[in-house]
């Protein structure tokens, strides 16, 4: 029976290590006792034929001498005799014995039978020893030369005698080292490897544990297999009991999140149960898989009666294309949401807000089964809107009606405004002319009072007209050159008599860097300036108010200028802060309060700040005075317009010590002629408020207002107010208006 977790295919046994390692060192030994026979035979070859060769001059160099008398002496029995015993020799196989002249004297071979094949062959050469004697002279005579061949069989046979003790030799060597090299392997090599193996085949991957296999053995390669097998067994070991911890935890956790799941999934499902939002479940094709109570109220059927209907059954053809569109997208896609009208059960149609949402296979719904899974579906989260679009079309009216009345009040204020704005004009021009007339005290202090209420009525009536277009969206910005010098002059002389009257010092700040000729709407900028400046004048009692106008940055063609207005007045609380630029808020607005005005000023001028292009900050300390400051883009102008009037000279007045012109002949008739002035006097209260149609009244009127003042000088007057330095106009108006005066 097969270990638990053996392989149930293990693979077919190899040969043992100890035969590889006797194929190997037989096949090492059969070599190398091959290459060693060889060497053996090329080496016995040589030596045979060395030894032939040594034996054959030997034999030769000793029977040299008694030749060489036998053939001094012509004795042919000797030389015979010497012949005969040569071949007796067994290496000696031919004998020649030559003269002088090297003619052959004598010639034998050996008898004998020749030499037995013989499968070595040792080639040995004739050797030739020549024969000489002494003379009685005492010289050496050459007298012949003795040839001796070789027997070839003779070497040969040596030779085999020698190669076969040598390769007896070699085997029996060899043999003794094969079998010391197989005990030395099976020793220290074959069976530690053995032990091995059998150790570790034995080992139960259910149980395993550190083995001491054997003894580590001298040779390092084996011992450090040993050591590393014995370590690894040990964190197998080790990482096995790890993973039993483990697996004992992930069980645990793994019926401890089962139970979770369940839990959640009944929370899910009582969720979806009881939810006010309607859950929509579909399969693939989108056929219902299963809805909540929320849902089968939406669409007035039991959830029974829902079950397998298509989506297309309960919504138009083209909202129900888009939505299953949508549900079945790619899982990922982008969250869309629908508005589509949901057909109910009983023929009526109910608006929902449907959140589709696409899923993979899922196990929610009653057409899952018991156990089962359904394919691959989505769901829709539907909310009935019914009662918001009814709310909705409520506020839609709502709306609509309040725009009405926003209309019809901006109508109305507009009508108002101008409806009042023209009589007090009349009261300003007539109060003016009637200054100009002979007065007792009472009368024009009177005249100053009216003069005086009826600007202040004005400037409400502009406030609220301003707000109004404000609020609506209708006031306009203008683009107009104008010289900031002027501007800033006039705006400190619209505030000096208020403030000469409360002893407050009004000083100016210019920053030389500031360019002199700006392109902008000076209207509006000198209103937001006039305004800050009067409230500063308002709520100082000593002290000074001071405009200050700075270079922030320059361009090629625009400027940033920043605007400062300072007073040293009474502060705004930080309470009253937060309020301060919103319309019709006071600081105090109690019906005694000691400062009046309509709350609109501040928010006006917030507002056009805004217009322009900035923003109003305002910075103060309660009893030390105020600081509201704005930045605003502004292009430069190159130079003054061609229709601007220089600034009158340093010390010239413009206003009513201005000298007048001489007295004009009476031209026209009495009536008319104070019918003009009446006008005239008119324009000059609007130039005087900052009214935009006084310079089209005044350029309308010019034609007849020339019969009773100088064109030139009407023309100056139309030509300063397009300059929007409405101040001198009003000045110079009023010049030629008292002079009027003066026709009879």
């Amino acid at each position: 029976m097969a270990r638990p977790g053996a392989d149930p295919n293990p693979p077919r046994a190899s040969r043992s290590i100890a035969t590889e390692l006797l194929i190997a060192a037989s096949i090492l030994f059969l070599v190398t006792t091959t290459v060693v026979t060889v060497v053996q035979m090329v080496v016995a070859a040589g030596s045979a034929r060395t030894r032939a060769a040594a034996d054959i001059q030997t034999l030769g160099e000793a029977i040299r001498p008694s030749l060489a008398e036998a053939l001094w002496s012509f004795d042919d029995d000797l030389i015979n005799a010497t012949v005969t015993g040569l071949l007796t020799n067994p290496l000696i196989r031919r004998v020649t014995v030559l003269g002088e002249h090297d003619e052959e004297i004598m010639t034998g071979a050996a008898g004998r039978a020749g030499p037995r094949p013989r499968l070595l062959r040792v080639a040995v050469a004739d050797a030739a020893f020549p024969l000489s004697v002494i003379t009685p002279e005492g010289r050496d005579q050459w007298i012949g030369t003795l040839i001796l061949s070789p027997n070839p069989g003779a070497a040969a046979e040596r030779l085999e005698i020698g190669l076969t003790t040598a390769l007896i030799n070699s085997v029996v060597v060899s043999i003794c080292l094969w079998g010391l090299f197989l005990v030395l392997a099976q020793l220290r090599v074959i069976r530690p490897l053995q032990r091995l193996a059998a150790q570790v085949s034995s080992v139960d991957p259910d149980n395993v544990r550190a083995l001491a296999v054997v003894e580590r053995p001298p040779a390092r390669e084996i011992g450090v297999v040993i050591a590393t097998v014995n370590d690894l067994l040990r964190r197998v070991a080790e990482s096995r009991l790890a993973l039993d911890r483990l697996a004992r935890d992930l069980e645990t956790k793994v019926a401890e999140r089962t139970g979770e799941l369940a839990e959640s999934e009944a929370k899910l499902r009582r969720i979806l149960t009881t939810a006010g939002e309607g859950f929509w479940l579909f399969d693939r094709e989108l056929r219902t898989l299963d809805v909540n109570a929320a849902m089968s109220a939406i669409l007035g059927e039991p959830p029974e009666r829902l079950i397998a209907s298509p989506l297309s059954a309960w919504m138009a053809p083209d909202d129900a294309a888009r939505l299953g569109a949508a549900l079945t997208a790619p899982r990922g896609a982008a969250p869309l949401v629908f508005e589509i009208p949901v057909r109910r059960g009983d023929g009526g149609a109910v608006p929902c807000l449907i959140k589709p949402t696409p899923l993979g296979a899922t196990s929610v719904g009653r057409a899952a089964g018991k156990g089962g899974r359904a394919d691959a579906g989505s769901f829709v989260m539907v909310t009935d809107i019914g009662e918001l679009k009814r709310a909705e079309r409520a506020l839609i009216e709502a709306k609509h009606a309040a725009e009405a009345a926003n209309r019809a009040k901006s109508a109305f204020l507009a009508n108002i405004s101008h409806e009042v704005r023209t009589p007090l004009n009349a009261i300003l021009g007539l109060s003016h002319l009637m200054q100009a007339t002979s007065l007792d005290a009472t009368q024009t202090d009177h005249l100053h009072k009216i003069n005086g209420s009826a600007k202040g009525l004005l400037a409400v009536f502009n406030n609220i007209l301003d707000y109004s277009k404000i609020e609506a969206g209708r006031l306009s910005l203008e683009e107009a050159a104008f010289n900031l010098v002027g501007l800033a002059e006039s705006v400190a002389g619209a505030v000096a008599p208020e403030a000469k009257a409360k002893g407050i010092a009004v000083t100016l700040d210019l920053d030389p860097a500031v360019p002199r000729w700006l392109v902008g709407d000076p209207v509006r900028l000198k209103q937001v300036l006039v305004n800050l400046m009067s409230n500063g004048v308002k709520f100082t009692e000593r002290g000074e108010v001071a405009l200050t106008i700075r270079l922030g940055s320059r361009a090629a063609r625009t400027a940033t200028l920043e605007f400062a207005v300072r007073d040293t007045g009474i502060g705004i609380p930080p309470d009253q802060r937060a309020h301060l630029f919103e319309a019709f808020t006071q600081g105090d607005g109690s019906a005694t309060r000691r400062y009046g005005g309509t709350g609109l000023g501040l928010a006006i001028s917030a507002r056009l700040v805004e217009l322009l292009g900035g923003t109003l900050a305002v910075s103060s300390t309660p009893g030390a005075g105020s600081r509201f400051s704005f930045a605003i883009p502004l292009a430069a102008g190159a130079c003054a317009p061609a229709a601007s009037v220089p600034a009158p000279a340093a010390g010239a007045s413009a206003g009513a010590d201005a000298p007048l012109p001489p007295k004009l002949s009476a031209a026209v008739p009495t009536g008319a002629a104070i019918a003009l002035a009446t006008a005239l006097g008119e324009i000059r209260g609007q130039l005087e408020t900052g009214d935009l149609s006084a310079v089209d009244n005044l350029t309308a009127l010019r034609d007849r207002a020339i019969a009773l003042v100088p064109a030139d000088q009407l023309d100056a007057v139309i030509a300063i107010a397009a300059s929007y330095d409405f101040e001198q106009a009003a000045e110079r108006l009023d010049a030629l208006v008292r002079n009027a005066n003066h026709i009879a």
